[in-house]
């Protein structure tokens, strides 16, 4: 059965390419937080890694807050896509459908 690796959903799809020439990078793990402003907005997630490592990623998309906030709950392992290897903006939320 194939599935799809992490660099198969790095690509461009909108065709305009990247002005800056950055290569888009994910990261993979669980959700293991949901980050909120001091409004109560949300703002993005925490990721926790295979070995143990966290990182924040930013999004004030309620769509990403939703389905973050899913993957959260459910233990989905995920990817999280960024524009960069330096951005933490989230570009796109790959949520890989099992859990561990």
């Amino acid at each position: 059965m194939f599935e799809p690796s992490a660099d198969d959903w790095l690509g461009e799809t909108d065709g305009l390419g990247n002005p800056d020439g950055a290569k888009a990078s994910g990261w993979s793990g669980k959700v293991s937080g949901l980050l909120f402003d001091h409004f109560g907005d949300f703002e993005g997630l925490t990721l926790e890694s295979y070995a143990g490592s966290q990182q924040r990623f930013f999004s004030q998309e309620s769509a990403i807050h939703h389905l973050a906030k899913q993957a959260w709950l459910e233990r989905y392992v995920v990817t999280v896509i960024t524009v960069s290897a330096q951005s933490r903006r989230v570009r796109r939320l790959l949520i890989r459908g099992y859990s561990s």
